[in-house]
């Protein structure tokens, strides 16, 4: 997906809070009427909107406005290797807008457990993983351990790579002393998506 301008994020920003509101969307008067502007402005940021991958529009229909949901598979178990083995073993999938997490390769991984509650990630959260961003010291990142999956953060010092969990209940892993073919790290936690109670 292309980065939006100001504009174009301000226009997108309204057009998803008025689908929330309504259940349907704004006809591009409104959005017009809306930003003080002239209809063919409307029908240009919604063009914008549209070939950047923002948006979904039908032709010859006033409210055919969609916003475009990426499809993002859960897995529960490790793999390796590209993305289309991820569908392969996925659990379920979720649509999820897809403005609000513009990576490339990204999954869904179900926390399961309290090591990470001090870093605010509870049980039952699901973690938002993507594979095609730089991994830095500090990163909570989701690996892969004798073919089983952590969440964690990620610690190198000195050589010494470290799996720090946020829970002064649980012990850093320290992975010098493991067989590295058993461990690899999948990707960094880039969001959580949590059920209100």
């Amino acid at each position: 997906m292309l980065p939006l301008t100001e504009k174009e994020k301000k226009v997108y920003e309204f057009i998803k809070e008025f689908i929330q509101a309504n259940g349907y969307s704004p006809s591009t008067r409104e959005i017009a009427l809306f930003f003080k502007i002239a209809p063919k402005n409307a029908h240009k940021y919604l063009k914008n909107l549209e070939e950047k991958g923002y948006i979904r529009r039908t032709k010859n229909i006033s409210r055919g406005i969609s916003l475009i949901l990426k499809k993002i598979p859960l897995v529960t178990t490790a793999y390796a290797g590209n993305p289309s083995e991820i569908n392969e073993i996925a659990d379920e999938f979720y649509e999820i807008d897809a403005s609000l997490f513009p990576y490339k390769d990204i999954f869904l991984v179900r926390v399961s457990g309290d090591s990470m509650i001090n870093a605010h990630i509870e049980d039952g959260d699901i973690a938002v993983v993507a594979r095609d961003v730089e991994i830095l010291s500090g990163d909570i990142v989701v690996v892969s351990i004798f073919n089983e999956l952590t969440l964690k953060r990620f610690i190198e010092n000195k050589g010494k790579i470290i799996l720090h969990p946020e829970n002064e209940n649980y012990k850093d892993i320290v992975l010098n002393g493991i067989n590295r073919d058993e461990v690899k790290i999948i990707g960094k936690v880039v969001g959580i998506i949590r059920r209100i109670k």
